[in-house]
């Protein structure tokens, strides 16, 4: 049974569709000098979740809270 159901989306920060370009470029930039050391990863992490800002502007996707209950034992 679905308890709460809550578009979080709007609570989102957005930056300027400027800004988000100029980062995504520079993580693009300093992506193959930082693929060679340990924080790769969190360079790939940085890279995604600007992606995911670009998509919650554009309205192609939610951030979504569903909270749910399990339902009582028959």
């Amino acid at each position: 049974m679905r308890v709460l159901d809550e578009d979080l989306t709007p609570r989102v920060h957005r930056r300027a569709p400027f800004a988000l370009a100029a980062r995504l470029t520079l993580a693009r930039a300093v992506g193959p000098l930082a693929r060679l050391t340990p924080a790769g990863v969190l360079h790939d992490a940085l890279i995604g979740g600007l992606w995911l800002e670009r998509l919650y502007a554009r309205g192609v996707v939610a951030y979504r809270l569903i909270v749910a209950r399990r339902g009582q034992p028959r």
